[in-house]
């Protein structure tokens, strides 16, 4: 791009060394990143530490980032979880880690496995300003394990980036998933024994 620039300045002696400056300047723009996206392919190792330099220094309460999910699984089992970060960006991103056993698994297209940790494979945009990302976990073979997702995510604006920049993120609330056994068949027997009981009970008739 620079060299065409150069060639026709010098093939036209009436183009201005000012208007060359600026369009070398305006070449080297173009080929920059656009600024304030969402890392293209997620950056793992930031769900304890946040997204700090490119998206502002500090997590901030204008926006809402949470998990949900089934708060117990069975040994081995694998469930879906979602990470939902609602603010008013036009694009987010996230970044999952889990701790205590088991294993994430991304969700094609917009979630991945990237560092051992879940990230965005795509800075995801759309018109609403509420982000719904999801992925799966797997539980470990081992009852009585609790597992622990930590994230963060994140709102860009699609103007400014940086310091200074008026991009959202902040951290989840850490979600706490407990690895239970499957009921005993008695156990399950008593219970069902137990809610015919109370369908009985519940249509006799009164005196």
């Amino acid at each position: 791009m620079l060299a065409k620039i150069r060639m026709l300045a010098r093939s036209n002696a009436r183009l201005s060394a000012p208007i060359v400056s600026a369009l070398a300047v305006l070449a080297v723009l173009s080929m920059a990143p656009t600024a304030a996206q969402a890392w293209p392919g997620g950056l793992s190792g930031r769900s304890g530490s946040g997204c700090g330099g490119c998206h502002g220094n500090s997590a901030t309460g204008g926006l809402s980032v949470s998990f949900s999910g089934s708060a117990t699984l069975l040994p081995s089992e694998t469930a879906l979880y979602t990470l939902t970060i609602a603010g008013g960006g036009v694009g987010g991103g996230l970044d999952v880690a889990l701790s205590g056993g088991g294993n994430l698994g991304g969700i094609l297209p917009n979630t991945q496995v990237n560092g051992g940790e879940v990230t965005h494979t795509d800075a995801r945009t759309n018109n609403v300003g509420v982000f719904t990302l999801n992925f799966n976990v797997t539980a470990p073979g081992t009852v009585g394990a609790v597992l622990t997702l930590a994230g963060v995510g994140m709102q860009f604006n699609g103007a400014s980036q940086g310091a200074g920049s008026e991009d959202l993120w902040n951290f989840a609330p850490n979600y706490l998933i407990s690895v239970v056994a499957l009921p005993e068949p008695g156990t399950v027997l008593l219970l069902g024994m137990g809610l015919v009981g109370l369908a009985v009970v519940a249509r006799r008739p009164r005196a």
